[in-house]
């Protein structure tokens, strides 16, 4: 398992979302957390980033990104990667993830971590 599959939802998420220029922001005077978008935009009740890790809308955004991914299902879960699996592949080389948006995600943060 890599470093990136220890995260959990809020921390991947988070990671994510201040990469694409979503803002973290605090009241000092009330103490509101709340996201700002990146156009600007506000919904002072957005307290948490976008569910890009299990929100398929929010995942596909970033798979529609990620020129030549693939996003595979082979029974044990989902996996995604610039490595398309082939017939007799090593599929324990793969990161298997419950869930295709989790899969993107992963490799989403992989990928911009490598850039």
């Amino acid at each position: 398992m890599n470093q990136f599959s220890e995260m959990n939802e809020y921390e991947l998420n988070k990671k994510i979302a201040l990469k694409r220029g979503w803002k973290e922001r605090h009241c000092k005077e009330c103490g509101h957390e709340w996201w700002q978008e990146p156009d600007g935009g506000v919904d002072y009740n957005q307290t948490e980033p976008p569910c890009f890790s299990g929100d398929i809308k929010y995942a596909m955004q970033l798979f529609d990104e990620m020129n030549g991914y693939f996003l595979f299902n082979y029974g044990r879960g989902y996996a995604c990667s610039v490595v398309a699996p082939y017939v007799g592949a090593a599929l324990h080389r793969y990161k298997w993830y419950s869930t295709p948006a989790r899969a993107i995600a992963e490799a989403y943060v992989q990928k911009i971590e490598n850039e």
